[in-house]
């Protein structure tokens, strides 16, 4: 037997509680009603979130003794989400690794060139000859949808040595 025929012997059987009934279910009918639109956002929301995550990967050296900006071109042409960079001047103690994300302030780990101590810093790269003294500080700039600047400043006299980057690149499709 279908739902309204269900309510229809209720309504000539019990006519007390039948006008209660069926406030209860003009309420419901308008609830649902209201919610579709919410649903449909909602829905909306969770195709947005299931998007595809995607990454490339982006190899590049840089002479850490110099200043200035470093464009590093991306194969897609999408908008970043976030960034994760590995950095390391070979057969030295400086090494480091970044991470950037869209609207936060990007984050470094690196060592002292000299000791190979651990410190960190508010950039996306940095290689350091002599703890914070003199050190080669590469902060994000500009992001396009085909490229990314590094600017290059350096504290004291800079580190020195030719730096290789690994750039992890996260978009959100």
């Amino acid at each position: 037997m279908a739902f309204n025929e269900n309510l229809r012997i209720l309504t000539t059987a019990d006519t007390n509680h039948a006008d209660n009934f069926n406030d209860i279910y003009g309420q419901l009918l308008e609830n649902t009603k209201d919610n579709q639109g919410k649903i449909s956002i909602l829905q909306g929301n969770i195709d947005a979130h299931l998007a595809e995550n995607t990454t490339e990967i982006i190899s590049v050296t840089r002479d850490v003794s110099l200043t200035g900006i470093q464009t590093v071109a991306k194969a897609s042409a999408r908008e970043i989400k976030s960034i994760f960079v590995l950095g390391v001047v070979q057969g030295t103690k400086k090494w480091c690794q970044g991470m950037y994300s869209k609207g936060f302030n990007p984050q470094v780990t690196y060592t002292a060139g000299d000791t190979g101590n651990y410190l960190i810093g508010t950039a996306l790269c940095i290689f350091s000859n002599a703890g914070s003294a003199d050190r080669t500080i590469g902060s994000i700039t500009n992001i396009t949808t085909t490229s990314f600047d590094i600017n290059w400043t350096k504290t004291g006299v800079g580190a020195t040595g030719t730096a290789e980057l690994r750039f992890l690149v996260s978009y959100h499709d």
